[in-house]
């Protein structure tokens, strides 16, 4: 077998993520076990039917999620890329006390 090296740098986290559906329904809460710019694999538990496209949430209050696809499935884990390119935010970033104000 060939080493084939990754394309994007994965970062083990531990950080639990909530899954919710396109309209927006709770599906589980699961462990990340691992994130890159293009996707994540969590750890799930038993039989949660997780549907091919689906919203994630880092933060609690949801201000940072992501759009995600499930590229594969296992008894324990699923595979995820992201379809978004940023995390969107639901709130503006602050803007920093030493910047400039922007103008509208």
């Amino acid at each position: 077998m060939t080493f084939q090296p990754r394309r994007v740098m994965r970062r083990r986290i531990g950080l639990f993520a909530r899954l919710t559906g396109e309209d927006g329904r709770e599906l589980a809460m699961v462990q990340t076990v691992d994130v890159s710019d293009l996707g994540a694999r969590f750890k799930i538990e038993g039989s949660v039917p997780i549907p091919e496209i689906f919203r994630m949430t880092f933060s609690l209050n949801g201000s940072v999620q992501r759009l995600c696809r499930t590229v594969w499935r296992s008894d324990c884990a699923i595979g995820v890329r992201f379809l978004d390119h940023k995390p969107k935010r639901s709130h503006p970033p602050e803007q920093r006390k030493d910047a400039p104000p922007s103008e509208a």
